[in-house]
């Protein structure tokens, strides 16, 4: 009996993928094992206060083409407040606060749902010019004690430093900061030293630590050496002591310096904008000399009359403390809910609701019919194109609807810079097989990052910015970017009446990396638009956990229609794509679209990449146009399975793998080595049945009439 290559479009798909994939044995048991040994939580450190350390994995997978590192993050929490350091590798320490977007390591006081962001730098003379030196933190944290308060600190990477050496780092000065915690105590305090780890002499060194905050603070007062006197914007003093409080959150901070710190203030009415620097003299410094500043913190709950007295902990004498040196190793996944998850049988019961197996396809204007109608052999049902020649692209829109796609239009213009335009598209009017079905931009959107304000907040909310909650600033933001779309819907429904709108997101980001998490009214107030809009989040790595959960909070929030967007060059292996796109299935997902893909233009070496993708859509996104259904929960777990132990096909079923092994030749990356194996290959069995697998659930539905499955039970593979 032989396979029918009509019949079983996705089985042959999948074999000759495990041909294609080129994953020897040795490999893929290596990848295996570093998936079951991969640790979910964060680890406990033996401490006065609670510490957490953790890593979470970002995008891009052991040998990919693209990646970004892997964050590191440290949570000590006294019960009263936290810190948050969420460090990535030779990133600076910045105003890593709602939010968040900027790819840059923080350090927070967090008293939530009030954040405030430890920054430093340091200028040094050189010559007629001044240098500015960043804090790039160096790898892990140290870790002390001292009476009932532990001691955490954090120091840069230096060009004395090894770290710093291997990585090309030119800073001489090492900028090491102590943050004293009592448990239990609503302050903290700090102790910063900087010191001249090279071998010249540095000019007037002066470092700078800074704090600032804005849009939802409504009291602030400045001390010298008295009671706080209460100041308004615009403002610019010094002084020794300073606090902002913020009534809507009912939080706020005093900082207090200590000896020979300068403490610098200024308030902006633009977005209630408050910024506090804090210096010591300016010095020169031979090598090994240092300069130090020390300053308290304290947590608010009410307006302070005056500054709170500094018993001083944070001394010289804490620098003598026996410290150990931690680094983050175990990986912390996102939470995901089990009983939550959407399975196969749950998407075949629904077998009739549409779904998308989509890419957003790179392509020249002569290539792209081409790919049109290669696409349209793997199942794809949606395609997202771009606007080169007006004409040109109203020819691919119109060849895509005949081939019954949907036709996404990504605009002109960049996000950055205001909303998409589809004037030159639109500019003659477009029938309706030309007629874009959505219409959208690329974009890296992350809650309101590039989002301008277009909204009277006192008109929506009753009051001043100034007396919002954080979840009133959060929804304010939101309402802004809702209302971008919803103008571009308005604006491309006077050329495309039945058209939507769309865009691809980071949101919500890597789980446990920020330090507060807003996502929740920020996407149910997105979700107002409601069925004209599409959401495309997109994650690149291997951490499966993190596409779930991505999917799942966009669906909870009332999302219409949320499908799941892996790009090109940051996955390594066929199986790495099945496994994150079946993670987003599980997670709600309403489909998957593959970003920046080139089809017909690809290198042959290139080719398994979409075809990943839209092999990954078939196996998990089952439409009763398909000829075949794939009847696995894990179709990864196929895949890996062939890719270790080969298989055995039924006499006869021979010549109809030979399309696979041609398209192995065309990709050059031949068969794996078969070499010895230790168990015994899959059997792959042809079944010529009446009666339908007992996987599917609604076996009376005419979508399976004539279709072919595909079933893996152990050591078997059965086509029927």
């Amino acid at each position: 009996m032989s396979l029918d290559p009509t019949r079983f479009p996705f089985a042959l798909r999948l074999i000759r993928f495990n041909l294609l994939s080129a994953i020897p044995k040795g490999e893929i048991i290596f990848v295996l094992l570093l998936i079951l040994a991969m640790p979910s939580w964060a680890e406990e450190i033996t401490a006065i206060n609670r510490v957490e350390t953790y890593r979470a994995r970002w995008w891009g997978a052991e040998g990919s083409e693209f990646g970004r590192p892997i964050y590191s993050v440290t949570r000590l929490d006294n019960g009263p407040f936290r810190l948050h350091f969420a460090m990535v590798p030779g990133r600076p320490l910045a105003d890593y606060t709602l939010p968040y977007w900027r790819i840059r390591s923080g350090f927070s006081l967090v008293d939530d749902p009030a954040e405030l962001a430890h920054q430093c730098e340091a200028i040094h003379t050189v010559g007629d010019a001044t240098e500015t030196l960043t804090f790039v933190p160096h790898s892990g944290f140290d870790l002390g004690q001292i009476g009932n308060a532990d001691i955490l600190a954090i120091k840069n990477r230096t060009s004395a430093s090894q770290e710093g050496r291997e990585r090309g780092v030119a800073n001489p000065l090492l900028m090491e900061h102590f943050f004293v915690v009592p448990k239990g105590e609503r302050y903290i305090q700090v102790l910063a030293r900087f010191t001249n780890s090279g071998t010249q002499e540095l000019q007037r060194v002066e470092p700078r630590i800074l704090y600032e905050q804005r849009f939802n603070w409504s009291d602030f007062g400045m001390a010298s050496n008295a009671d706080f006197e209460r100041i308004e914007a615009p403002f610019e003093g010094t002084g020794t002591s300073f606090f902002a409080y913020s009534e809507g959150m009912n939080r706020g901070y005093e900082i207090v310096a200590g000896r020979n710190t300068r403490l610098d203030c200024r308030l902006s009415q633009d977005w209630n904008h408050w910024t506090v620097e804090l210096t010591p003299e300016p010095a020169d410094l031979k090598p090994g000399e240092s300069t130090i500043l020390r300053y308290q913190i304290r947590f608010l709950r009410e307006i302070p009359t005056e500054p709170e007295p500094v018993d001083l902990i944070a001394t010289s004498k804490n620098l003598e403390t026996e410290f150990r040196h931690i680094v983050p190793a175990e990986f912390k996944k996102a939470p995901v809910d089990p009983d939550r998850r959407v399975s196969l049988p749950d998407l075949l019961a629904e077998i009739d609701r549409p779904k998308v197996r989509g890419l957003n396809l790179r392509a020249k204007p002569d290539q792209a019919l081409k790919d049109l109608e290669t696409l349209n052999h793997w199942d794809c049902n949606l395609v997202i194109t771009s606007i080169d020649d007006p004409n040109r692209t109203a020819e691919r829109i119109e060849k895509g609807h005949q081939l019954g796609m949907e036709m996404f239009l990504a605009g002109e213009g960049n996000f950055k810079e205001g909303l998409p335009s589809f004037d030159s598209y639109y500019a003659e009017p477009r029938p309706e097989t030309q007629q874009a079905d959505s219409h959208g931009q690329d974009e890296d959107h992350y809650y309101w990052e590039s989002i301008p304000p277009t909204r009277d907040f006192m008109a929506d909310f009753g009051k001043p910015m100034a007396l919002a909650t954080q979840e009133e600033r959060v929804l304010y933001w939101a309402s802004c970017f809702r209302d971008k779309w919803l103008t571009v819907l308005k604006t491309v429904r006077e050329s495309a009446p039945k058209g939507g709108v769309w865009f691809y997101t980071p949101s919500p980001g890597v789980a446990h990396v920020d330090a507060l998490d807003f996502h929740k009214p920020f996407f149910e107030k997105i979700a107002e638009i409601g069925e004209p809009l599409t959401v495309f989040p997109f994650y690149y790595g291997i951490e499966y956990n993190q596409a779930e959960y991505m999917v799942r909070r966009w669906k909870d929030a009332g999302a219409s229609r949320v499908v799941f967007l892996p790009m090109r060059g940051f996955l390594t292996h066929p199986s790495q794509f099945l496994r994150v796109i079946t993670a987003s299935r599980r997670g709600g997902a309403d489909g998957a679209c593959g970003f920046n893909f080139a089809v017909g233009e690809a290198e042959p070496k290139d080719a398994w990449q979409w075809q990943s993708v839209l092999l990954a859509a078939e196996a998990n996104f089952p439409t009763p146009d398909m000829k075949a259904y794939c009847l696995l929960e894990d179709p990864a777990e196929l895949l890996e399975a062939i890719a270790e132990r080969g298989m055995m096909l039924e006499e006869g079923s021979r010549e109809a793998i030979s399309e696979a092994e041609r398209i192995v030749q065309s990709l050059g990356r031949g068969e794996p080595d078969s070499g010895p194996r230790h168990k015994k290959p899959l059997h792959v069995r042809i079944e010529e049945t009446v009666s339908l697998p007992e996987a599917l659930p609604n076996p009376d539905h005419p979508a399976w009439k004539g279709k072919g499955f595909l079933q893996f039970t152990g050591d078997e593979i059965v086509l029927s």
